[in-house]
C-alpha cells in the first residue's frame, strides 16, 4: 500500500508543478507576503437538473484554490494575489488531503482591494513580483512571455 501512495504523491506533485500559478500569499492584511504556487479552479459546477430532463440545468460558481502543504498551510482570511486575475480571499479551508489542502475562495472587488491599501489596477496589486515571474503588461491584463519561453501545446 505504501508504494501506491508514493506513486500517487509523485503524480500529484507533477500535476501541481505543471498546472499551478505563481501567486503571492498574504496571511492577513498587514502580514508578510510569501510566494507560493496554487492551482486555481475558477469554473462552474453542474449541480443537477430541475425538470428531470436528463441535463444539468443549474450551475454554481464555486472558486477554489489548491495549495501544496509543503509550501504553506492556507488560513481563513488569507489573501491570494495574482499577476492578472485579481486578489482572492480564503473563505474556508477544507481538511488536508495528504499533500494538498483546498480552500474555497472569494474574488475581491477593486474597492475591497483599495480598502486593504493595495492597488487593484497594478499587476500583483502593487506587490513586488515574485522572482522569476514574467513581467505583466498592465494594458493587456496578461503576462508578457519572452520569446525564449516555451509555450506547451496540450
Amino acid at each position: 500500500m505504501g508504494r501506491f501512495r508514493d506513486i500517487k504523491r509523485k503524480a500529484r506533485r507533477q500535476l501541481h508543478r505543471e498546472l499551478a500559478d505563481v501567486v503571492i500569499y498574504v496571511p492577513e492584511p498587514a502580514g508578510s507576503p510569501q510566494t507560493a504556487t496554487v492551482r486555481l479552479h475558477l469554473g462552474f459546477d453542474a449541480l443537477g437538473e430541475i425538470r428531470r430532463s436528463g441535463f444539468a440545468e443549474q450551475q454554481e460558481y464555486d472558486p477554489r484554490a489548491v495549495f501544496l502543504l509543503s509550501q504553506l498551510t492556507p488560513r481563513r482570511g488569507g489573501f491570494i494575489v495574482t499577476a492578472d486575475m485579481g486578489v482572492w480571499r480564503v473563505d474556508n479551508t477544507l481538511p488536508p488531503d495528504d499533500i494538498t489542502m483546498t480552500a474555497e475562495i472569494i474574488h475581491l472587488s477593486a474597492s475591497q482591494i483599495r480598502g486593504l491599501g493595495w492597488n487593484p489596477e497594478a499587476p500583483w496589486a502593487g506587490f513586488p513580483p515574485p522572482a522569476g515571474t514574467p513581467p505583466v503588461d498592465p494594458g493587456h491584463g496578461g503576462a508578457v512571455f519572452p520569446d525564449s519561453w516555451e509555450i506547451k501545446q496540450w
